[in-house]
């Protein structure tokens, strides 16, 4: 980031200096017809030496890159998460699907791998708690009649919450811990010095979009039943904040942001079904809230506290295909907090957090059986002259699944002052954590499954009696 600020100073340098350079040429050019009026222009005109110095790394450990908040605003939009941020960074790859051009619709922060690793092996913090979630983040199918689907970040963060994105891939300091892949250390902004309010609104859509499609694909594009194709979309993002100082010591900030997008899809196979109840087509929904509240206090000139919760649902709605009353929500997400006291001593900085997360990754169906139905005047919603695969109605879904994971931490962080020994400067850094983790998960609603799959060819009737 010390790059970025260095570009820009020597842009204020150099632009105003390139307009006295161009308004000396015209100068010159105006008066080549006396050679003494052009000597004294040139003169008068001349450009003093300029001198332009960068900035170094010296701040910059090796395997440690930072983004600061000047960078993460003027960087393209996209989704708005930190994940954004990330590709900036040459040691970070991401999941292919992250790029297709066949779920544009989707707003998930990307899987990421760093230095070759596998991206559930990660650490992921903010303000020094770890968000990072443990909850079967290999699963991808929301529509498993026993897993849930997880990612490894356990809450999807706005970037208008975010100060500074810190990157560690390599020389990683014995402070972090839990991880065999990379840190990804997000700190959260401070209020501003004054009253500060901002609205927002970001909107893109298939509508603005010009797909390339294989003509190959083209039908089974325009006809999808699944998220894996997103022929339509429709994104909203909302953001408001509200900071300022409420004493000359003390400062609050609250933002919210909500990202929201519908994909209508076809909810039964027209090619096999032919007038179903309800109609084809049904929209599957995705959504991410961000709440969050911080307080900033110099309570003297040596200590400072900082408090912050946030709050980061996420509701995803899918169906099985070719199903009614099948609609399945995906719930994740959940909260963070943490107390963060900052004190200069006199025999260094210490450092203390105590924070917390408790996370979620559960399903919700709207009925609590899954049931099959062979074709009839009653159970009609698919199609009497369909293949044996697809002659079935069928209804409802997996039922309800409950997973949680609660975490409790404490960290002290010491930096000690520096002392030479001779020509050689030393500098001590120490500390301790202590964390309690915990992990749940359960059925809070019994599946019951009923399938008919026989249809009677034949009644035999003897004696009167079936």
């Amino acid at each position: 980031m010390k790059m970025v600020r260095s570009y820009w100073q020597v842009q204020r340098i150099l632009l105003p200096a390139s307009c006295v350079l161009l308004a000396s040429v015209t100068v010159m050019a105006d008066t080549e017809q006396d050679d003494d009026s052009a000597a004294s222009a040139q003169a008068q005109h001349q450009l003093p030496v300029i001198q332009v110095q960068a900035g170094g790394y010296a701040g910059l450990d090796q395997g440690q890159q930072v983004y600061e908040r000047d960078l993460l605003q003027v960087l393209p939009a996209g989704s708005g998460d930190i994940s954004n941020v990330l590709k900036l960074h040459p040691n970070v790859q991401f999941d292919d699907t992250q790029s297709s051009g066949r779920t544009p619709g989707e707003i998930d922060p990307a899987n990421i791998s760093i230095n070759g690793a596998v991206y559930w092996q990660n650490l992921f913090l903010l303000d020094g708690m770890s968000f990072t979630n443990d909850l079967d983040p290999v699963q991808g199918n929301p529509l498993s009649m026993t897993d849930l689907p997880g990612r490894s970040q356990g809450l999807a963060l706005d970037l208008e919450l975010v100060d500074q994105i810190e990157v560690l891939d390599s020389n990683i300091s014995a402070q972090y811990g839990g991880f065999n892949g990379g840190v990804i250390n997000v700190t959260s902004r401070k209020p501003a010095d004054r009253l500060a309010g901002r609205i927002s609104v970001q909107h893109s859509g298939s509508d603005w979009t010009r797909y390339h499609i294989a003509e190959a694909d083209q039908l089974a594009m325009e006809n999808s039943t699944s998220a894996v194709r997103q022929p339509e979309y429709s994104k909203w993002i909302t953001r408001a904040t509200l900071e300022g100082p409420v004493t000359d010591d003390l400062g609050l900030l609250f933002s919210f942001s909500r990202k929201e997008s519908t994909i209508p899809l076809n909810l039964y196979n027209k090619g096999s079904y032919e007038s179903p109840e309800g109609g084809f087509e049904r929209d599957q929904q995705r959504r991410i809230d961000n709440f969050f509240l911080k307080a900033h206090w110099q309570a003297t000139d040596d200590l400072i506290l900082d408090a912050s919760l946030t709050h980061a649902p996420q509701r995803n709605r899918y169906f099985i295909a070719n199903g009614k009353d099948s609609g399945t929500d995906i719930l994740s997400g959940g909260y963070t907090g943490n107390l963060k006291f900052d004190w200069n001593l006199s025999a260094g900085r210490l450092v203390q957090t105590l924070g917390f997360s408790d996370l979620e990754n559960s399903r919700e169906t709207e009925t609590s059986y899954f049931r099959g139905w062979r074709w009839s005047p009653e159970k009609n919603w698919s199609s009497p002259g369909a293949v044996a695969a697809t002659h079935l109605s069928s209804e409802g879904g997996w039922g309800n699944l409950d997973s949680e994971q609660r975490r409790f931490n404490y960290q002290a962080d010491m930096l000690w002052n520096r002392w030479m020994t001779g020509v050689v400067e030393h500098q001590l850094r120490t500390g301790v954590e202590l964390g309690w983790q915990r992990a749940f998960y359960g059925v809070q609603r019994s599946c019951v499954m009923v399938c008919s799959w026989l249809r009677p060819v034949a009644v035999l009737r003897r004696n009167g009696v079936l």
